[in-house]
């Protein structure tokens, strides 16, 4: 079992992902079947630090936080990583 401790406000899904990847890393986060029937199996560790490759590469790009985009995407993983 696990708890979260956030100050009111503070609870979002970025925190609470980054709390899981810290206590539970290893934990499976998300299972990803697509239509060709492939599955992908990402861990909490797995998936914030695809996250954070995502939210480099948009910083790069000269996004900043509050910015908008908008994602034309199918159902993937990428899109996943991008909507954290």
């Amino acid at each position: 079992m696990w708890t979260l401790a956030f100050a009111d406000g503070d609870r979002t899904l970025r925190s609470i992902l980054e709390c899981r990847s810290q206590t539970t890393p290893d934990a499976q986060f998300v299972v990803f079947d697509d239509l060709g029937g492939n599955v992908s199996r990402l861990s909490y560790g797995e998936f914030d630090a695809a996250v954070d490759r995502v939210a480099n590469m948009l910083l790069g790009m000269g996004l900043k936080p509050g910015d908008r985009i908008n994602l034309h995407l199918t159902n993937c993983l990428e899109f996943l990583y991008l909507w954290f």
